[in-house]
């Protein structure tokens, strides 16, 4: 996901990294095109939180998408 946000937005807005679980809190980046500008938002992934630490990052990642006008599910296809 963090992947794609700064890809755009057209620069690193995002920490990218192949563990999992690297975004812990709810990001945001503008992406431009033209006169249309989208606010992407990025949040840690939806998982089986077992830790304190978990829970609050799937909480993190269940509110980012309040207010959204489009939602997009983005799944690791390798896994």
């Amino acid at each position: 996901k963090s992947t794609l946000v700064n890809a755009l937005v057209g620069q690193k807005v995002a920490i990218v990294s192949p563990k999992a679980q690297t975004t812990r809190v709810r990001l945001m980046g503008v992406a431009i095109e033209g006169d249309t500008q989208l606010l992407l938002v990025d949040t840690p992934g939806i998982f089986e939180p077992k830790p304190r630490l978990d829970r609050a990052m799937v909480q993190a990642a269940s509110g980012g998408a309040e207010g959204a006008d489009v939602l997009a599910l983005v799944v690791d296809a390798k896994g």
